[in-house]
């Protein structure tokens, strides 16, 4: 069914020319940039957190498994998913997972509550919503409880850790047969990766549609000013789902240098 809010970030014609020339946009999307590091350095530490270390080639594997099971349940390219998470190894496994299937991670704040969280939703019009299930001694079952109340157009709650009466997101992360394995991208690198969050410091934040291209580019160029290289480690202080964080040059511009 068409969706009254369709995303779209459409660059002059002579913009884009320009930026491939100069090769600021190199047609890259985020499903193919992990899958190329999975293949070039599948035993190095991609991502740790707690007492859990994921290998490239185990991110990779997590992200295919999470794309996979999302279009077995019938989700399609261009649905939306809200990403509510604190900082923890299924922020990137879930991402990576939407980006590979061509689904639209929708990001939050792990202090967003049900207003800003029912914004998204509507605003957004998500077709899907990711939690954890409690973080610093909020139960974000609760809100998805309440959300699934205010927000019926939602197909499914997903929750990492213990889902109660909602979907598994650890049920996610586990390999299906491999023919329905989906290919590295389903996405080109016009297309629009994720809608993230605007500051919000007047109101409730706004969706900004960014693509591939144009994301991709930040996070390269920002790596490559501030030295990170593959020996690099990121600490992810701030919550992951903000832009500075994620591409300034924080964990994707690390992931993107092949780095820790």
């Amino acid at each position: 069914m068409m969706k009254d809010f369709p995303i779209q970030q459409v660059w002059p014609p002579e913009f884009v020319r320009r930026y491939q020339q100069a090769g600021y946009w190199q047609g890259e999307t985020f499903g193919e940039f992990l899958s190329k590091r999975a293949q070039t350095h599948p035993d190095r530490i991609a991502v740790v957190g707690g007492n859990t270390r994921w290998t490239y080639r185990e991110l990779d594997r997590r992200a295919s498994a999470v794309a996979a099971n999302l279009i077995r349940a019938g989700f399609k390219a261009g649905d939306r998913v809200i990403i509510h998470l604190p900082n923890i190894p299924e922020f990137l496994s879930s991402a990576f997972g939407l980006f590979r299937a061509g689904l639209i991670p929708i990001y939050a704040l792990p202090a967003h509550r049900i207003t800003e969280i029912e914004h998204f939703a509507s605003t957004g019009e998500a077709d899907a919503y990711l939690c954890t299930d409690v973080d610093a001694g909020f139960d974000y079952r609760e809100l998805a409880r309440e959300l699934a109340k205010r927000c019926p157009a939602l197909k499914k709650t997903f929750v990492v850790g213990d889902a109660q009466e909602f979907e598994s997101f650890d049920a996610l992360q586990q390999n299906p047969a491999e023919h329905q394995a989906p290919p590295a991208s389903v996405s080109s690198p016009q297309d629009v990766a994720f809608l993230q969050i605007s500051g919000g410091s007047t109101g409730p934040s706004k969706l900004i549609p960014r693509t591939h291209d144009d994301y991709i580019y930040t996070l390269r160029e920002s790596a490559r000013i501030c030295g990170v290289d593959a020996d690099s480690v990121f600490l992810g202080a701030l919550p992951m789902a903000h832009n500075f964080p994620m591409s300034s040059p924080g964990f994707m511009g690390t992931l993107y240098a092949g780095a820790a």
